[in-house]
């Protein structure tokens, strides 16, 4: 038996790039069953109405380290209370949904401080008010986020609690833009080597975002933050709560994925690959135009979901 499915020959599925059908041909043999994937280009079809989501699963299996980089200056003080709100905010999302698998450390943008820097992670079960307490003994006032990070993480306090396995989280916190141009000129140097500590890195940039704001718009954490697809948050909003939220959500493991269009044929037309495998281990929820994992993709594994629309 056998069935086909239209899909681009190309790993964004541009328009505009040589189809293929993808047979799954099943060569039964009484001692040995074998299956074999065969790609035949075709030429444009209908098949124009094709769409495929896809994404890269987060490596979070084996825990999460979070690092909150906070400018300590004199003008942040205005922020404190949405700081402490933001602190709270991801804490009670933690111990609700990652039971002892986090650690956070809170440490200075200012990178002579957060060189020097031996405080003992959050862990399962603290709170904000021991995030406080962390915040309140670090020190500085440079706002040199990217050039703080790397010198925390390549000292070697951070080697003693920080897991290579585990994902990891960068959370920037300034009213004055990155000034490490000393050690990264561009934001994308910064992004091209924290990109290479871990295999799932994230990052999240509570900036000045508009010119209505003051004092400093936070362009290179900005770019940073968007050349890895993470959350931007305006510094002046009145809550950054949800925004710190969606900052945790992007580190979960997906069980399952919203799709962007409406399937033609239902669940019958959805096709779901791991990995370039086919996979069928879900099912859809219509209702929600939701495909559910019933089994939970691997860390980093890439998830493809075709379909006609």
């Amino acid at each position: 038996m056998w069935g086909f499915l239209f899909l681009w020959a190309c790993s964004d599925y541009s328009l505009g790039y040589e189809k293929v059908i993808i047979e799954y041909v099943y060569l039964e043999d009484t001692s040995n069953p074998v299956e074999v994937i065969v790609e035949v280009p075709v030429e444009d079809t209908a098949a124009d109405d094709i769409w495929v989501d896809s994404f890269t699963q987060p490596s979070s299996s084996s825990g999460v380290d979070i690092v909150w980089v906070v400018d300590r200056s004199g003008s942040m003080s205005n922020n404190q209370t949405k700081l402490e709100l933001g602190f709270q905010a991801m804490l009670t999302d933690l111990n609700a949904s990652w039971d002892a698998m986090w650690r956070v450390a809170i440490i200075s943008a200012d990178s002579n401080y957060a060189a020097n820097e031996q405080q003992f992670p959050l862990l399962f079960g603290d709170t904000e008010i021991d995030a406080i307490t962390m915040l309140q003994n670090t020190g500085g006032h440079r706002e040199e986020g990217f050039k703080a990070f790397y010198s925390y993480y390549t000292g070697s306090y951070a080697q003693n609690w920080m897991r290579h396995e585990a994902s990891l989280l960068v959370i920037f916190v300034s009213d004055e833009d990155d000034q490490s141009t000393n050690m990264f000129s561009q934001a994308s140097d910064f992004v091209q080597w924290y990109s290479g500590i871990r295999n799932t890195v994230f990052l999240a940039s509570i900036v000045v975002s508009t010119t209505d704001c003051e004092p400093d718009i936070g362009d290179r954490y900005m770019e940073a933050t968007n050349l890895l697809n993470g959350i931007v948050v305006d510094i002046c909003s009145d809550d950054w709560t949800p925004s710190v939220q969606d900052a945790l959500q992007q580190i979960q493991p997906y069980s399952e994925w919203e799709l962007t269009n409406v399937p033609y044929y239902g669940e019958q037309g959805i096709f779901v690959f791991i990995d370039g495998q086919p996979s069928s281990d879900w099912h859809y929820d219509s209702s929600r135009n939701v495909v559910v994992f019933d089994v939970t993709p691997n860390g980093d594994a890439l998830v493809e979901i075709a379909y006609e629309y």
